[in-house]
């Protein structure tokens, strides 16, 4: 593969999740509006550079930004054609500047445009307001072949002439955008020439395209038999190899690009890894900066902080309650006192990492490409929040530190290093792992309203966009615990020694190609379990304290999670966790059956067996590390199954 394209590829790996869960138009809009009801949960992409996923989806994100197409999300283009009816990865439908998510939309613009066609002949050309349409196929190999051209070309005609609701028979994405372009088209019938779609098509590929008269041939060839089938639509092929591809990347601005002006920075010694001599791994700066400098870096479009340039900080900005954050509370309280100018000694200040940065030696600005503030979160956030108050009583800096690396071992050290004013620990840096950040938006594609809702709050005290239920929200850590305990079967384990434990597991847990619904239905048996736990008097403690269990808690939650597994899973002792539709299904079954369905007396049912595990008494601190524990339930809920199994995979 060509390095660059690889290159690009990783650094897509590492960002996207963030940016299709970015609205690019549209942002009032629900991004799932119009597929609520039709689609189940929403699957992010593998956050693996090599899997044939992350090259779909940056090729139509590229698509997108290339030939700019508007769209409600980045995700809402993507097609998940699981049975394969189709060849086709991306579709977005727009009119001017509205994207397209339903039929309704569809008509209403559709009808305003041939209704300025009628009245001025040239409206909708000057207006910019022709219907686009794309479509996207992304082929993950070196080369592309005729057949596969034809293929696609004979893909999108059947798009665009086929029974929309035969296609969505056969794949609920695809049926929906061919509702939506037979709605497009049929209201456009009476709008003359410019209100026909202008179709771009685009087929991408990993290898070097090299146009030629036999590949011009095939394209044209398919371009009119496409004409013919679809009288009045213009179409446009563009067919994009590895260079294509990464010229696109470079121009989409895929990283966080800012200037922190007018800094005062000493050079750091610089670190290099491996032989002398060898490639610099990392160079640094500390220093100040103006406190309005650091406002105007993390500010976005919206006049907000930007909330991708804390992408990387494990901790999300508290408020200034001074019981919750006593040092957002006191930077606060410094500014109102109008001590702005000693925010320098009396604070601490932000810390960057990037992958570059220059420093002009005379103004002091520092232009920083692809960068976080992985520590400061707090800092950053009450300095935005009281921006109105600075320089009030002189001019007010805070204390900065830059790191320029492009190794992410060397930023989970800066990041473990910075945050000193609370202890972060190893679960915490659980938050930086982007396979995390893409379960968490699998967890967000369920409507707040849906029974099957949970929330997965990723990082300490993370904020929801809206009011949640205490009990539906589920932590990495709980979700790790839980993971060791059912699915590796190590519920002692968990409570022996968690700090070793957590040695072992990581690298099995959250892994990009597992599927999301295993997640979903692991935090619907802790909701089950606190559950029961309310109901039978005992007290569901999520964290234990100090190495212990609170002496008021139920010291057998992972074990209660390991027998209930055990009961309603047809055949716990043969997991397949890897996505696929067999595995969907399977751990969807069991999300169902907790969200939807009163489960009491399973739940009760996998309390008695972990009490009568250990002869009836109620379980330990001792006991809850014994493996001997784990094996007395295992049996026990074996002899259970057998007399469920029936009813549970019915």
């Amino acid at each position: 593969m060509d390095q660059r394209l690889l290159d690009a590829l990783r650094k897509f790996a590492r960002n996207e999740i963030e940016l299709f869960a970015t609205p690019i138009v549209n942002a009032q809009a629900d991004p799932f509006v119009g597929r609520a009801g039709e689609q189940g949960r929403l699957s992010p992409g593998a956050l693996n550079p090599a899997d044939p996923e992350t090259f779909k989806r940056l090729s139509v994100y590229l698509a997108l930004h290339r030939l700019d197409v508007p769209t409600v999300s980045y995700d809402d283009a993507f097609m998940d054609d699981a049975e394969g009816y189709l060849a086709i990865d991306g579709a977005a439908l727009s009119v001017g500047d509205e994207p397209i998510y339903d039929v309704d939309t569809a008509h209403a613009a559709a009808s305003e445009i041939s209704a300025q066609s009628q009245a001025e002949s040239d409206s909708a050309n000057a207006r910019g307001a022709r219907p686009r349409i794309l479509l996207v196929q992304a082929t993950p190999f070196e080369s592309v072949t005729r057949e596969q051209l034809e293929t696609f070309g004979q893909d999108v005609q059947r798009l665009f002439t086929r029974d929309p609701d035969a296609i969505g028979a056969a794949s609920i994405e695809l049926g929906r955008v061919a509702r939506l372009i037979g709605a497009l088209r049929k209201a456009l019938v009476s709008g003359g020439p410019d209100c026909q779609p202008q179709v771009d098509i685009v087929l991408t590929f990993m290898g070097s395209w090299q146009p030629n008269e036999r590949a011009a041939g095939v394209l044209q060839m398919i371009r009119d038999d496409l004409q013919a089938s679809v009288p009045g639509a213009q179409f446009r092929f563009h067919v994009w190899g590895a260079g294509e591809l990464v010229a696109a990347f470079e121009r989409v601005a895929l990283a966080a690009v800012g200037v922190l002006k007018s800094a005062h920075l000493l050079s750091l010694p610089q670190f290099k890894r491996g032989p002398e001599g060898g490639q610099q791994a990392a160079a640094g700066w500390i220093g100040y900066a103006p406190a309005r400098s650091v406002v105007s870096l993390i500010e976005g479009a919206d006049k907000q902080p930007d909330p991708r340039l804390f992408f990387d900080n494990v901790r999300h900005y508290l408020g200034d309650d001074p019981e919750t954050n006593p040092g957002a509370a006191g930077l606060t309280g410094t500014l109102k006192q109008g001590d702005a100018a000693q925010l320098v000694l009396r604070h601490n200040g932000i810390t960057i990492v990037a992958r570059s940065a220059e420093i002009d030696s005379h103004s002091g600005d520092v232009m920083l490409r692809d960068f976080q503030v992985v520590n400061g979160a707090q800092t950053a956030f009450t300095l935005f929040a009281n921006r109105a108050m600075l320089e009030e009583s002189g001019p007010a800096h805070v204390p900065v530190k830059i790191v320029v690396t492009e190794d992410e071992a060397i930023k989970d050290g800066v990041v473990l290093g910075a945050n000193t004013q609370s202890a972060v620990d190893r679960y915490d840096m659980l938050a930086r792992r982007p396979e995390l950040r893409a379960l968490q938006l699998a967890f967000e594609a369920d409507a707040h309203w849906s029974p099957q809702k949970l929330w997965l709050q990723r990082r300490r005290a993370e904020p929801f966009k809206t009011r949640v239920a205490a009990e539906r929200v589920i932590s990495p850590r709980q979700l790790l615990e839980a993971y060791a305990a059912v699915i590796l079967g190590l519920p002692h384990r968990v409570h022996d020694n968690p700090a070793q434990f957590l040695d072992d597991v990581p690298d099995r847990i959250f892994a990009p190609g597992h599927e999301p619904n295993l997640y979903m239905a692991l935090g619907w048996m802790i909701v089950a379990g606190r559950h029961w736990a309310a109901r039978n008097h005992q007290r569901w403690v999520d964290r234990w304290e100090g190495g212990t269990a609170r002496s008021d808690g139920y010291a057998a939650r992972h074990h209660f999670l390991f027998a209930l597994f055990r009961l309603v899973d047809p055949n716990p002792d043969a997991l397949d966790l890897e996505r696929s539709p067999a595995a969907a299904a399977r751990f969807g079954k069991l999300v169902s059956l907790f969200a939807e369905r009163d489960a009491a007396a399973l739940t009760d049912l996998a309390g008695v067996i972990v009490r009568e595990a250990i002869g009836g008494k109620l379980i330990t601190a001792d006991s809850a590390r014994r493996l001997t524990t784990t094996e007395a339930i295992r049996v026990k809920t074996d002899a259970a199954r057998q007399r469920l199994y029936g009813p549970i995979s019915a």
